[in-house]
């Protein structure tokens, strides 16, 4: 990959915020080559990597929750999420988020690479998985969680939820399809 002609240089970090999760910085900024000044907002959190998993309980049928999102001022149907920790690995933090949010336990968990949801505000890694084969068991949602509850997908349906607004969550959608993806190609096999 090459250079890019046009680069930002940070010319003074501006900490406008801090809380335990994380820090929010308003940059002074240079765009090079050209020498012109401005301001870039940004954020860094507190966390090595977040996690992401689609819990399957069927080939077609995967496990969603329901919950309040801050940001959003809603509802919002997503795959359980969660942060990591410095000492523990991502497969380890998706199979606790997995039972915590959901209850669910899996047979087996698929890691499926690495995404940075939002590049330009926050260049965070999260880590996305699939788990299959998963039972139900005990959840047990932290006091700051706003899970509301666990909802059936199949993943067939997801044009149509996502054609009516239903399921806007971009780290869902990218990981139903590969869902999707897998069951098609099994499919074929068969």
């Amino acid at each position: 990959m090459t250079k890019p002609d046009n680069e930002i240089k940070i010319t003074n970090q501006i900490k406008i915020y801090e809380n335990k999760y994380g820090a929010l910085y308003d940059d002074e900024i240079e765009f090079l080559p050209q020498k012109i000044k401005g301001t870039y907002v940004r954020w860094s959190w507190n966390v090595p990597y977040s996690v992401a998993v689609l819990p399957m309980i069927s080939p077609d049928t995967g496990v969603l929750i329901r919950s309040f999102r801050h940001s959003a001022r809603k509802l919002i149907l997503e795959v359980p999420k969660g942060f990591g920790e410095k000492n523990k690995e991502p497969v380890e933090i998706a199979k606790m988020e997995l039972k915590e949010e959901t209850g669910l336990i899996c047979g087996a968990i698929d890691y499926k690479g690495m995404v940075f949801t939002d590049p330009a505000f926050a260049y965070h890694p999260m880590h996305l998985f699939i788990a299959w084969d998963c039972l139900e068991g005990q959840s047990n949602n932290e006091e700051s969680e706003v899970i509301f509850e666990s909802v059936p997908l199949k993943i067939n349906h997801v044009d149509k939820l996502f054609s009516e607004g239903l399921l806007q969550d971009a780290i869902t959608l990218l990981l139903v399809r590969m869902a999707q993806d897998y069951k098609r190609g099994k499919d074929e096999k068969n």
